[in-house]
């Protein structure tokens, strides 16, 4: 079976403006906008489970947070952020070297992050809509999209009670 190159999947995310390609390092991701409407997840549980130990540990982040201080939205090399951190924290990320940068990916909603020219991160002034220790999975955003309706005004009541109880608790 015939599957896709990287220029397909290149020009498909292009299109849909919901990712893109990144290099880090010497390996390449797809970074996820959002648009997880678009995106049909059905069947991921197995694949979740399967990446569990690249989850990202949220009880790091306040090991990286204050590196930062109070520098909000500025930028910082991503070797020099890892060079002002406990090394017993370093190790517990599932990523070594410039791939590190993947744990601020999966928590964009505290960090901004930006791939090129070994790597930046900042910390963000402000976390809306999650609470800082979580960490959302796409297959979830996905779940949650597919309550709102896109042409109709929103009842937040109405989505909450569409919710499994075990995901309001």
């Amino acid at each position: 079976m015939p599957g896709y190159t990287e220029d397909h999947i290149h020009a498909y995310f292009s299109n849909s403006k919901v990712a893109e390609l990144v290099k880090i390092g010497q390996r390449r991701f797809i970074r996820l906008y959002g648009g997880y409407d678009r995106i049909n997840f059905a069947g991921s549980e197995e694949a979740e489970e399967s990446f569990q130990q690249y989850r990202p540990n949220p009880r790091l982040l306040h090991a990286f947070i204050q590196v930062f201080g109070s520098n909000y939205d500025t930028w910082m090399p991503v070797r020099h952020l890892m060079s002002q951190v406990d090394p017993q924290h370093l190790a517990q990320l599932p990523f070594a070297a410039e791939e590190s940068l993947l744990y601020f990916a999966q928590m964009q909603h505290v960090f901004g992050f930006a791939a090129s020219e070994g790597g930046a991160v900042m910390l963000k002034s402000a976390v809306h809509a999650l609470d800082i220790q979580a960490s959302p999975l796409p297959k979830v955003c996905n779940e949650l999209l597919e309550l709102i309706p896109l042409h109709e005004a929103v009842d937040a009541g109405m989505c909450s009670s569409a919710l499994l109880v075990t995901v309001t608790e």
